[in-house]
């Protein structure tokens, strides 16, 4: 008997079973603009082209650019949003949860600490120092 692994990846889309399975960059800017999570902003930062057309690439990069670093700024809700989703990681991956003194990957003072300060600096000062 398969053991049940749960939702395949392509299972995962904001749409679910019923969404594209790659979309096209006006597709990713609209879902961006309309549906898209400041969690996801962040991970943005991270977009790099690795394959595939090069120009296709660069045209991804750039707009992604556009939502990962906000022209107008990172506002406090949305630092407020990444302290949440930081507070949430901790207390739903470390256990027990007096453990988050000690763990070194997502406690506190952890490489996840780290990690998230860095972006919240990259994604409000990055756009104007690339």
């Amino acid at each position: 008997m398969a053991r049940d692994q749960g939702p395949l990846s392509a299972d995962l889309r904001p749409e679910g079973r019923n969404g594209p399975l790659a979309r096209s960059i006006a597709g990713y800017l609209e879902y961006w603009e309309r549906y898209a999570e400041t969690w996801e902003f962040q991970a943005l930062l991270r977009a790099r082209a690795v394959a595939g057309d090069a120009d296709l690439g660069r045209r991804f990069e750039l707009n992604a650019a556009d939502f990962a670093y906000p022209p107008d700024g990172l506002t406090i809700d949305r630092v407020a949003e990444i302290r949440h989703m930081r507070e949430r990681i901790e207390r739903e991956r470390v256990k027990p949860p007096e453990a988050a003194k000690f763990h070194f990957k997502l406690g506190i003072g952890s490489l996840a600490d780290v990690q998230f300060a860095v972006e919240v600096s990259l994604m409000r000062h990055g756009g104007g120092h690339p």
